[in-house]
């Protein structure tokens, strides 16, 4: 679903020169707010690629690598990819201004006229984040103005978008999926929302299976077979289905 836009509004693609000056731009932002927040790092197995994740302070590590911790690694010198996180309520630095009219930005966060196949570029109105990457520098920033207003998705989902990029660089997809198996093969289960992904997946971890995704999964052609490899350590439960997962009630 996109906002309308009338189509005789003449909207003008950036050069990709301009896109890399805006990705530079805000990537100076984030080293800005590291001179009043002293960064932490953390690395994580993601796929078979190695991704590092620094934040400028403390501010942002919890809601943003929970789902990600049983990935983590120990800290490695030259990652294959980098994400520079920030919020400015913390740090007290804040974005820059928008590229463009509001008007150009769809419901699902593209902004029109940003075409580029090396700078990728993304507004998410659900947290009110930003997302920038340079695809040439195996480079991603993020920003959020607070990072005590985050949509429950966020939390189970960081950094969505950004990874959906760098898994087009590996030959990857993340997918709307869940994915369970037994010693080490796998199912693949679609479907709309509300369609019982998880509630499925749910049920075959209480049966003893192996669980993988239960939204989100990455999938991967590997010696010309499919590979489904993990993102987030999370599940996603309805109020109403608590009473069949009685097991799940610490949680």
């Amino acid at each position: 679903k996109f906002m309308k836009v009338p189509v005789s509004m003449n909207i003008p693609v950036r050069t990709e020169k301009e896109q890399i000056q805006f990705f530079e731009q805000v990537k100076e932002r984030y080293h800005l707010a590291v001179k009043k927040a002293e960064p932490r790092r953390f690395c994580f197995a993601i796929a078979g690629t190695t991704v590092c994740i620094e934040f400028a302070g403390d501010a942002l590590i919890q809601p943003l690598t929970n789902a990600l911790c049983h990935l983590q690694i120990p800290e490695v010198d030259d990652p294959d990819f980098t994400i520079l996180a920030w919020d400015s309520e913390s740090t007290g630095v804040d974005m820059i201004p928008p590229p463009c009219d509001h008007s150009h930005f769809t419901d699902r966060g593209d902004i029109w006229g940003f075409n580029s196949k090396r700078i990728k570029t993304a507004f998410h109105w659900s947290e009110f984040s930003v997302n920038v990457a340079d695809l040439n520098k195996n480079t991603a920033v993020y920003w959020v103005k607070s990072p005590h207003h985050f949509p429950y998705w966020v939390q189970s989902s960081p950094f969505r978008t950004i990874f959906h990029w760098w898994m087009e660089q590996n030959s990857a997809q993340l997918l709307h999926a869940a994915a369970v198996g037994i010693d080490g093969k796998a199912i693949l289960l679609t479907g709309k929302g509300g369609a019982g992904k998880s509630t499925t997946a749910l049920s075959c971890l209480s049966a003893g299976m192996e669980y993988y995704a239960d939204d989100y999964v990455i999938v991967k052609i590997e010696e010309g077979r499919p590979v489904v490899y993990s993102l987030y350590s999370t599940g996603k439960l309805n109020r109403h289905a608590d009473i069949y997962f009685p097991d799940f009630d610490e949680y």
